[in-house]
């Protein structure tokens, strides 16, 4: 369907929009066609759009931006106005915009086409384009000697067989082609060229000669012809005749060689020709010279001689001043060492010019920067705002990966391929399809979970991402160590367990005193010669008193001991004059079960309250005050609330303390779940009787509490919460 058809169809159905108002025109809606796109518009419309827009010739048309100069009228489809319609004695308009006339308008020329078409449009008022032309018009061969007559709109040259005999360019022969289209092409003739004086003469094709008048062609050299005096020769450039006359004859040259001065005053007598002297005058010649100084010469003709004199002169960039010569440095060369730091019109780059002398710093270097798309470069010169977006584009399908999704041409440069929701149909390693269709040349990771063995081989974990490579299962690695004496106690990991020497430390026992080396490891060479610093805890024979000492300290101090015993034992030897060999090694099962420690006051004060005890029947003498229980009215409301509760707490932090007692940690902890304030409190509380700290820890609405365990600082109380309060019960209820 072509536009006019379309027109046609969507005036008679009410559907046409108008481009400014996007309303459908009606058919008792004014409206206004354009000429060049042949759109139609509301007349309020257009009219409203004319006087709002800013261009300076006129306004331009909403739909194809083509230039008017008249403000637009309500006319029908072929653009009669009102006013024509009624000098032509018209009828009036129908409701379909049509002035039911012939349309008349001229058929515009084509764009391919070569000639143009003189009959207007012989179809009725219509909206869009006229059709083509059917009628026939004279036409003449591009030589103008042939015509015939031939369909309007028919493109195809008509030539004939006599010469084209056209002037050609040079204006001085004709073309001798066979008729032809286009321009002639150039004279290639040879002519003779002479200069105005005659001093040269050559041959040159016609179409390098110059314009006009062959005769007015100047060879640029000196006349050299004799002038009417006799005398001299024309010292002007090549010219045509005549030469003008001796500028030496007493008429024409009646002043001093420098003008300043009448002859008549310097001479007795008048000058009867050309050949005698002009005078010369006794003032200087002071004609101002290039550099502004004034010539110190005495009277004369030629040229003055070069100055002498130093200027002073800025340089280009008029940063500095300069003393230079006149005659040896033009003024407008004079330039500084001085780098130029302004910056150029893109704000990016700096002027490195010496001695600058632009006006304007434009930058010049393109831009390079990566337009839109990611692929190409902006190739504009280097500018401050943002680059246009790139103008390339794709006339082919782009696809997904799998070819479902597809978006059609044209295709912007740098456009993304369309989403797809498929699976992915590339084949993966792995065997799992876990992600949808991309067209990233790689595919992302696979987040299937699978099981896997970790990298000491310990055990399968699971679930671990199938694209993880290293799984560990944090237990330690314990695979034997080059030593032959360690296991690596590394959490499982990848590769060589140790990459240099092995430092832990040496468990071979020691010979003295049967502890470990504890020496950085040393493999299977003889331990090192190093003192034990195993703590031992050493008491007097009571066990009152204690006291930590280092292992070879406790071994020296035995020694000791152990010779002075030996020496009182063998006084007697001693005394007759005999050698008394002191013992060496001592025996392992025998000083370190030895007491080191001498009793004090404070045992016999013990000793003495064991007596006590003894006496008067004491069962536990070694309960203290802080076991002489008696729980706040607080702590025993609760076996009456919650006496499951009670004991819960109760068994829980009984249990915390032994294992404290029985292990080797210093500290140990529980948590109890999350609970309210009420319960919290109560923990709080109760905990102190055993010795422990306790903490609340996380937000609020799932706080709970933490309760730590010191060892030889916590203890069980004598009597539980509920046994105390179940006492007192019965005890009442005896009464």
């Amino acid at each position: 369907m072509s536009q006019r058809e379309f027109l046609i169809h969507q005036m008679n159905a009410e559907k046409l929009e108008c481009m400014v108002c996007y309303e459908s025109i009606k058919h008792k809606n004014p409206i206004w066609s354009c000429s060049g796109c042949f759109n139609l518009f509301h007349i309020w419309c257009v009219q409203k759009w004319s006087r709002s827009t800013d261009f300076e010739e006129g306004w331009r048309c909403p739909g194809c931006n083509m230039g008017y100069q008249k403000m637009p009228e309500k006319s029908c489809y072929c653009g009669k106005t009102l006013q024509q319609a009624r000098d032509m004695n018209l009828k009036s308009y129908s409701s379909k915009h049509c002035c039911e006339e012939i349309c008349h308008k001229k058929r515009p020329r084509a764009v391919t086409a070569k000639f143009d078409c003189e009959h207007p449009c012989s179809e009725m008022c219509h909206p869009g384009p006229c059709p083509p032309c059917e009628g026939m018009s004279l036409r003449h061969c591009p030589c103008g000697k042939k015509s015939t007559r031939v369909k309007c709109g028919v493109d195809t040259d008509l030539l004939c067989d006599n010469t084209c005999d056209k002037l050609l360019a040079c204006g001085r022969h004709r073309c001798q082609d066979q008729c032809h289209t286009g321009s002639c092409s150039e004279c290639l003739l040879p002519i003779d060229l002479e200069c105005m004086c005659g001093q040269e003469k050559k041959e040159v094709v016609c179409k390098d000669a110059p314009k006009g008048d062959l005769s007015c062609h100047s060879c640029k050299k000196p006349c050299g012809k004799q002038l009417e005096c006799g005398n001299h020769m024309c010292a002007d450039e090549c010219h045509a005749p005549p030469c003008s006359p001796c500028p030496l004859l007493p008429e024409i040259n009646t002043r001093c060689l420098c003008g300043k001065v009448a002859q008549s005053l310097l001479l007795l007598s008048p000058r009867k020709s050309c050949l005698d002297p002009v005078p010369q005058c006794p003032n200087k010649c002071n004609r101002t010279l290039l550099c502004e100084h004034n010539c110190p010469e005495k009277c004369h003709t030629c040229d003055c001689p070069p100055c002498q004199l130093q200027s002073q002169r800025y340089c280009a960039c008029g940063s500095s001043k300069k003393m230079i010569p006149c005659s040896l440095v033009a003024f407008d060369a004079v330039t500084c060492n001085k780098k130029c730091t302004k910056w150029l019109s893109c704000l990016r780059h700096k002027c490195h010019d010496i001695c600058c002398r632009r006006e304007t710093h434009d930058c010049l270097q393109l831009c390079n920067k990566f337009l839109n798309c990611g692929r190409h470069k902006c190739d504009a010169l280097c500018h401050t705002d943002r680059c246009p977006p790139c103008l390339l584009a794709s006339f082919d399908e782009l696809r997904c990966e799998c070819q479902t999704e597809v978006i059609y041409p044209p295709v912007p440069c740098g456009t993304r391929p369309p989403q797809c929701s498929k699976p992915c149909t590339r084949s993966h390693p792995c065997g799992h399809n876990s992600h949808n269709c991309h067209s990233e040349e790689e595919c992302p990771p696979c987040t299937v979970q699978v099981r896997k063995w970790c990298m000491g081989k310990h055990k399968e974990v699971y679930p671990v991402l199938c694209n993880q490579e290293f799984v560990s299962c944090h237990l330690l690695c314990g695979k034997p160590l080059e030593c032959g004496q360690h296991h690596c106690i590394k959490k499982c990991h990848a590769g060589p367990c140790l990459n240099e020497r092995c430092t832990q430390s040496c468990t071979k026992q020691r010979a003295e005193c049967g502890h470990s080396c504890n020496s950085p490891c040393h493999g299977a060479s003889p331990c090192p010669d190093t003192k034990c610093m195993f703590e031992l805890k050493v008491t007097c024979e009571c066990k009152t008193i204690s006291e930590i000492r280092p292992c070879h300290k406790q071994l020296e101090a035995y020694k000791k001991k152990v010779q002075m015993e030996a020496l009182v034992e063998n006084m007697s030897d001693l005394m007759q004059g005999h050698k008394v060999p002191l013992p060496g090694a001592v025996p392992l099962a025998h000083w370190t079960m030895v007491v080191g420690l001498e009793c004090d006051h404070n045992c016999a004060v013990k000793k003495r309250n064991d007596k006590f005890f003894i006496g008067l029947q004491i069962v536990n003498p070694d309960l203290g005050q802080k076991l002489k229980l008696d729980y706040p009215s607080s702590l025993q409301n609760w076996v009456a609330q919650d006496k499951e509760f009670v004991k819960e707490v109760h068994n829980t932090l009984a249990e915390l303390v032994l294992c404290t007692q029985k292990g080797t940690q210093r500290f140990r902890m529980h948590s109890f779940g999350v609970m309210n304030q009420a319960k919290r409190k109560f923990v709080h509380e109760y905990s102190t009787y055993f010795g422990l700290t306790s903490q609340s820890i996380d937000k609020r609405h799932s706080r709970s509490v933490d309760v730590t365990a010191e060892k030889n600082n916590c203890w069980i109380p004598s009597i539980s919460l509920h046994e105390m309060v179940g006492k007192k019960l019965s005890h009442s209820n005896s009464k």
